[in-house]
């Protein structure tokens, strides 16, 4: 493929104080890849660093749980709620940026399509999605939301 062509898309660019080596960018996806308590795993790093190393310029990290277990959307989703997640994140970061690549993680909590066992979900409103089984979310609070945040 003659890179001419797509000229613009191997350039640098700019996105605030950051700047990207090329303007393509992985998206987030939930792999499962984390462990059952929301750890960064070898697998999480390898699949990751494998992705930097291929020359994307940008990494999206896949949907990260605020609010661990009860804001989890998969079963093995990373987590960043508390500081014993940080030297995991700091790990896959490094992975990430050993290779050239920006590391950037998405900040996810699954609010009322949570799949927390034995936990209510917590939205906003005591809506549920409409789906047949879900379950009905607890209201949040002011306070509770102002927390998440």
């Amino acid at each position: 493929m003659s890179t001419a062509k797509f000229e613009r898309l191997f350039q640098p660019i700019r996105i605030g104080a950051m700047e990207v080596r090329n303007r393509i960018a992985m998206a987030p996806m939930g792999t499962n890849l984390g462990s059952d308590q929301g750890f960064v795993t070898p697998a999480t790093k390898n699949y990751y660093e494998a992705r930097a190393k291929g020359g994307t310029g940008m990494v999206i990290v896949e949907i990260t749980c605020v609010d661990h277990p009860l804001g989890i959307a998969i079963t093995r989703q990373l987590a960043a709620d508390d500081d014993k997640y940080l030297p995991g994140l700091s790990d896959l970061a490094d992975a990430i940026k050993r290779h050239g690549a920006r590391a950037v993680l998405q900040l996810h909590h699954a609010g009322r399509e949570s799949h927390a066992e034995n936990l209510q979900p917590v939205a906003p409103s005591a809506v549920t999605i409409g789906v047949r089984g879900a379950r009905v979310p607890r209201e949040l609070t002011i306070a509770e939301i102002q927390g998440l945040v």
